[in-house]
This record gives C-alpha cells, structure tokens and sequence, in this order.
C-alpha cells in the first residue's frame, strides 16, 4: 500500500500501522474471545469436530478476522498435537474476483491436492492430479468431500468476507457445508462466515439461518476501543516521546465520527505520523483522516478489474456533466432527459471512454453487473427512483466521494 511518499516522520515501523502486523493484545473482545475458544478451539484441542457453521458478523474493522485467525493460530500447535491430520484455510471471498462459489471450490481442491493421489469413487478412477478449470462446481465439491473424508481430515475452513458473493449465494453455501459431512467423528469440515453486513444475518431464509449452529457478533469499537488500539499500536509502531494518550484521543474521536473500523484509526496514526517530524499535531489529524479516506478509496479502485475502473470513471463524467448544466440553469430538463446517472445514460459514456482508450466495452446485461459489484464493493451509491407512470422505476447511480477526489484517484488507479 502506497502512502504519502517515502517520509516515515514520528515512524519507525511502518508495517505495524499498515500491515497484517499480529498485536500482542486483543482489546475489549473478551465475551467473543470465549465464545470462540468454547466452540471452535477446544472442540478440536479434545478431538472432536467444531459447528459445521459458526456464522461471526459486525461492522468492517471490528476485530473479526484478527481475533479468529490470532486464536487459531495461537492453538495451532496444540490442535496439531491432537489432531495431526488438521487443516486451516482462509480465504477472503471479496478476492475470488466475481461472486462465485464455484471459485471457492476451485481453490479449495487446490489446497487438497498435497493429499493426492486417491482411489475416486465419484470418479471412478484415481485422480492424481486436480485442474485449474474444467471441472464443474459439483465436481470439485465432490473431490473435496472425497479428500477428507479418505484422508479423515479435520479441516477449518473461514470464509471472511462472505457478504460480498451475495445473500443467495451465502444461503446456497449454508446447504453445502451442511451436507460436506458424513460422519460424526473428528473429521470433517467446519465453517466460519465472516460477514461485514450486519443484516445479512436476519435476511436469511428460515432454514438457512436455522442451519447455522453458532452465531458471534462484534460490537462496533467506540472512541475508548479505538483510543486503546492506538496506544498498544504507537507503542510499537511510533519513536517514544512522539505521542501521547491526549492526541491518540483526538484521532480516534476523530475516526468515530464517521467509522468504527481500527484499521482507519491506524492508518490515520501513521499519516499524521508521517506529516510530523518530531512529536505528533493534533491540529494535522483532519488532514491525516482525509488522507486515510482517499488512501483506501485508491487501494479499493486499484483492486477492480479495468471495466470496473472505467466504469466508474463513466460514473464521474455523467456527475460532471449534470451539475454543469444545473450550473447553466436546466435542472428542468433532468425529469424528461438523459440527463441523469442512470445505468443507461452511463453505459453510453462507458462505451465512449472505452472506444477513447481501445477497450472493448462489455455487454449491458455484464455492465449492469458491475454496476453491482461496484455498489457491493461501496464504491458507488445506487438508489432506486419513480421517474412518473409513464417511465417508472430506474436506478441511479453516483460516486461515493466528491467528484474531483474521485476522478483523481480514478485516474491514478488507471494510469491516466
């Protein structure tokens, strides 16, 4: 991740501000903590299989995949000891690309492949090798039932993310990881759903949330949370005498005024670190906020596939265009024109930008898509609207930052 040049500042290690660093501590999850060693870590420290679905939600950046991934790998050790044929694998959904499950299963088989060659039954042959593509999803899901089932495996499997394939592809997983287990032995697969969305959860059809066997929430962090995380984060992260507790104060006020999430209270200590040479300015943090806003919107962009890319600069040219003519006095004309940020009036100028630049544009049906994914992703807002009787229901679509911010960062993720 690219911040604000190579001035380090009050810093003196970067990658605990802005990295996967592992804290020493776990702040104010102590109720989580337990639910997590009584369900899933001692389970498997005594031999026996965890919940085949423990399903872990709350707010982005409260502590979720930190605190699973740090217990489990604490215990691992330990699991290993008594169980020699565990396996843990974790995989963020928001990384498979496009919302599949079919992917999942894809990567899956290859995590499964250091157990082969075996004797399929579901094949009927011996498999010795598993590839990339080919297979259908049944088939792949198959072999991984087959794998740990003649190897017995006790396999972890955490899902973070999973909001991002879609409630009904997370219902459909549900059903799928309930039916992976044959036996009530100590091998088998257990699931843990990580979800951003805290009302994805009660969505849910009766039966896919009845099937779930145990449910963690995290609270959202408040001011003192993120103002505790700060001061074990500085204490590492920072030159000694460059903070006090007063300023790490401000900037998780700061932080809470908007988000609950400790990874932009971080980011924000190391951008004002790096604005100052010797001792932290309070009077810099709203600077370093709006830096660490317009830092993970670019990290984001950076993240989608060029048709995302030039999608949303689409966006951006439609919203520049709109509020010119409002600027010019014809906001009239916005109720019987083209003259909105509608899908359609957006892909038009999504064409143009690509034949601009000698992309192929994507259909509608797959631009609509994206649309989708971009609104998945926060990085547009979509809101349905009645345009009357006689044009009914569109939605419109707009950027989730200013304009001029958000066409800069565009252009930059692009390369223009």
């Amino acid at each position: 991740m690219g911040f604000n040049g190579d001035l380090m500042g009050c810093v003196k290690n970067p990658k605990i501000l802005l990295e996967d660093w592992e804290c020493p501590e776990i702040v104010n999850r102590k109720e989580q903590v337990r639910q997590i060693e009584d369900s899933i870590i001692k389970p498997l420290i005594n031999e026996t299989r965890p919940p085949t679905l423990t399903y872990v939600y709350g707010a982005s950046g409260s502590g979720k995949t930190f605190v699973i991934t740090k217990l489990i790998k604490n215990n691992l050790k330990k699991i290993k000891w008594h169980l020699p044929t565990f396996d843990f694998y974790y995989f963020n959904c928001k990384n498979f690309g496009i919302p599949s499950l079919h992917i999942l299963f894809v990567n899956l088989a290859m995590k499964f492949t250091k157990h082969l060659p075996i004797k399929s039954e579901y094949f009927k042959r011996e498999i010795i090798d598993v590839p990339l593509r080919g297979w259908t999803t049944d088939e792949y899901k198959e072999f991984c039932k087959e794998i740990i089932n003649k190897r017995r495996l006790s396999v972890l499997l955490v899902l973070d993310e999973v909001d991002k394939i879609g409630k009904e592809k997370v219902e459909d997983l549900i059903y799928i990881m309930r039916g992976m287990n044959e036996s009530d032995s100590y091998y088998g697969i257990s699931t843990i759903l990580i979800s951003n969305n805290i009302g994805l959860l009660h969505s849910l059809s009766k039966g896919a949330f009845d099937r779930i066997s145990i449910k963690i929430h995290f609270s959202s962090y408040g001011v003192d949370d993120l103002f505790n995380i700060l001061k074990v984060h500085a204490k590492y992260a920072l030159e000694e005498g460059s903070y006090d507790d007063k300023t790490l104060f401000l900037i998780a006020r700061k932080v809470a005024e908007v988000s609950t999430s400790a990874r932009e209270a971080k980011i924000t200590l190391y951008n004002l670190a790096q604005m100052c040479e010797e001792k932290l300015n309070p009077d810099l943090i709203p600077k370093a906020f709006d830096e660490t806003r317009k830092n993970l919107l670019l990290e984001e962009i950076i993240k989608r596939p060029i048709h995302h890319k030039l999608t949303l600069l689409a966006v951006v040219e439609v919203q520049k265009k709109i509020q010119k003519l409002a600027h010019y006095g014809k906001p009239g004309l916005f109720k019987y024109t083209s003259n909105l940020p509608t899908k359609s009036t957006i892909y038009n100028t999504y064409k143009k930008i690509c034949q601009s630049l000698g992309e192929q544009p994507k259909s509608y049906r797959t631009f609509f898509d994206i649309i989708d994914d971009l609104d998945r992703y926060g990085l547009v807002k979509t809101e349905i609207r009645s345009l009357g009787r006689a044009r009914g229901l569109t939605t419109l679509v707009r950027p989730v930052e200013s304009i001029k911010t958000f066409e800069l960062l565009i252009k930059k993720a692009i390369g223009l």
